[in-house]
């Protein structure tokens, strides 16, 4: 039995669709659809959520909603916001009021208000207020920052995602005014041409959506207009969309220093003419309110427009607002938001005395348990899902979650990690952190990453340590590991430390022939042979420079160093140990037969010199006595002529 009713509201759910023909709003069926609705203010401000969650509990406003006899509830939103649902800072909720909102974030909530509504029989129209949370109402739908293409952006972000049955329609935008146009052909200043360019994007993403056009501000006595209130060029220049019977126009009436019957010819003249002239489309009031206790202009005009609704057959509305914090208008409820401002309430429950009752949100079977929108169906195609009084409602994204074993390894939203999944790893809750994390047990469970770590291989658990263990002693940045991946290590303070690289290194036999970094050579591997520590050198030739034994690959004078291996050194001289040059190499003497000869030689030598000097002797003595010889002559010769 509870399966064939649930069957049936599936049924009825999925069917269901509004259209807006023959100046109302019909269902799908034809019937008339009355809507009796308030506006809700709250997620179109900084607070970015509905008012009044500081004071009281959102189900229990939406079940005043259902008990006061109202069926609809336009939600105003702004274009930044759209864009940016899951990041923006919300404003101050009481969550000892509403647990259920803890750990969401504005879209999350946007998400449980809609999903409540639905099962509270409750429709929304999502009213596109403003680009800005901060800020007055902007006059175009567009400005420089937030250009026409972004604005549509938001707007396929809301209706990609508000796709559940209960979300009824959009209202375009929000009281266009000032410079804004209709029927001029200006594409950047038509509001009309926009309407149909927003709407049938929108369409295409979801067709059943009823689109609400409000009015502009200047036309014939257009200082006499509200912003939003002129609908004059409707009767020339209507918004014609591709899908039909989807247009509803929705002006936005609030009261003047006039008279009820002068104020009733204007209102006649700007929208009453659609429905008296049978144009075809619905018209439904967005905003009309006004303080009921404001006895010169607010309460005259609250009783008379509310008259002149019923005898022109425009009944359909949404009061502004339900906020008692409405500086302008008050609320329909008092200061402690449950309370109902029955002056008011008198007034609105004599326009519509039954409202259209919609459908409820259907309870989905175990076959099918995941609510996506209205559809119910066998898991969440986004792979998210909350958990919202025991309905299990697909999400688009979660800000926080875990992976549910037990329920098809599903992503399930949730405020807090379960004691399953207990550490909070960024925004997914683990039974355990990853490498390089370690469990952070104070406060909020979370994995954090350690400084130093290394992997427990008999139970793959990730350890944090001040200092690498035996198991792995090599420090790989923030991982201790049993060996160097690139096969360099340093050893600094005592630490060995993976490199990718060095400039001079050993091959130390001692530690698995890793290739430890080091300054200078040590004394097991003293040569250095380009960037490597050697105990020898293959070429077989070294030289020390500056006290570092370099190995070379020949030298122009060497000799055998018997101290350091018999490897040949290289000199500039022969040293005393090897004074003697023989070709390239310094030796200690030269062998027996080369001294007889070298003897030889040298005796040879001595002899030929000592003949030279003998007879430099011999010539010098007889070149004497000659010169000697010579004076004397002379000198007798000198005598005789004396």
């Amino acid at each position: 039995m509870l399966l064939l009713i649930v069957s049936q509201l599936n049924d009825q759910v999925k069917n269901f669709e509004l259209f807006s023909r023959n100046s109302q709003i019909e269902d799908q069926d034809g019937n008339k659809v009355s809507i009796k609705g308030y506006n809700y203010f709250g997620f179109n401000t900084q607070s970015a959520v509905v008012h009044g969650l500081w004071d009281i509990n959102l189900e229990s406003i939406l079940d005043w909603t259902k008990t006061q006899g109202f069926n609809a509830i336009r939600v105003p939103f702004t274009a930044d916001l759209a864009l940016n649902l899951e990041t923006t800072k919300l404003g101050y909720i009481d969550y000892d009021l509403n647990p259920n909102l803890k750990g969401l974030t504005p879209g999350q909530i946007l998400d449980y208000f809609i999903n409540q509504a639905a099962a509270r029989g409750l429709v929304i129209l999502l009213d596109m207020h403003d680009l800005y949370m901060a800020g007055d109402i902007d006059p175009l739908w567009y400005d420089s920052n937030l250009t026409e293409s972004k604005v549509l952006q938001a707007w396929s972000i809301m209706i990609k995602r508000y796709n559940q049955w209960n979300v009824i329609g959009v209202d375009i935008k929000n009281e266009p005014h000032d410079e804004i146009t209709w029927g001029t052909g200006n594409i950047s200043s038509d509001f009309d041409l926009y309407c149909q360019r927003a709407g049938d994007m929108i369409h295409s993403i979801n067709p059943k959506l009823l689109v609400f056009v409000e009015g502009i501000h200047k036309w014939i006595n257009w200082d006499y207009s509200n912003w939003g209130e002129s609908l004059q060029g409707v009767l020339n220049n209507p918004v014609t969309l591709k899908v039909p019977n989807k247009v509803v126009y929705s002006p936005h009436i609030y009261g003047k220093n006039d008279t009820i019957a002068n104020q009733s010819v204007h209102w006649d003249q700007r929208f009453g003419y659609i429905v008296k002239q049978k144009l075809g489309p619905a018209v439904v009031i967005g905003e009309w309110g006004g303080d009921v206790y404001e006895k010169t202009i607010d309460y005259p005009f609250l009783v008379g427009f509310s008259q002149w609704m019923v005898s022109n057959n425009i009944t359909d509305n949404f009061h502004w607002c339900l906020n008692p914090n409405s500086v302008n208008t008050k609320g329909l409820v008092a200061d402690d938001w449950i309370t109902p401002v029955q002056p008011k309430m008198d007034i609105i429950n004599q326009i519509i005395k039954t409202p259209y009752k919609f459908p409820l949100a259907p309870a989905c079977a175990s076959a099918t348990p995941y609510m996506n929108g209205s559809m119910c169906q066998e898991s969440c195609a986004t792979g998210y899902y909350s958990i919202i009084q025991g309905v299990f409602t697909c999400q688009t994204a979660c800000s926080l979650y875990y992976i549910n074993t037990t329920n098809g390894n599903m992503k399930q939203c949730v405020s807090t990690c379960p004691t399953s999944s207990l550490f909070r790893d960024g925004q997914q809750c683990v039974s355990q952190c990853v490498s390089g994390q370690y469990q952070n047990v104070s406060g909020i469970f979370t994995c954090q990453p350690c400084s130093l770590y290394f992997i427990n291989t008999t139970n793959n658990v990730t350890k944090c340590v001040t200092s690498c263990p035996s198991s792995a002693p090599y420090k790989n940045d923030s991982m201790c590991q049993q060996s160097c991946q690139t096969g360099f290590y340093s050893i600094v303070a005592g630490i060995l430390i993976c490199q990718p690289s060095c400039q001079l290194y050993y091959l130390n036999s001692t530690n698995g022939n890793a290739k430890q970094c080091v300054n200078s050579c040590p004394s097991i591997a003293q040569f250095k042979n380009g960037s490597i520590c050697q105990s020898s050198c293959p070429s077989g030739y070294y030289s020390i420079l500056q006290n570092i034994l370099t190995c070379q690959a020949a030298c122009s004078l060497y000799y055998i160093n018997s101290t350091n291996g018999n490897t040949k050194q290289c000199v500039y001289s022969c040293p005393s140990v090897a004074p003697v040059k023989s070709g390239k190499q310094c030796i200690k003497s030269a062998n027996k037969n080369s001294d007889i000869g070298t003897i030889c030689g040298v005796v040879i030598a001595a002899v030929i010199l000592m003949i030279i000097i003998v007879l430099l002797a011999t010539y010098q003595v007889n070149k004497n006595k000659k010169l000697k010889k010579q004076t004397i002559k002379l000198s007798s010769k000198y005598n005789q002529y004396v």
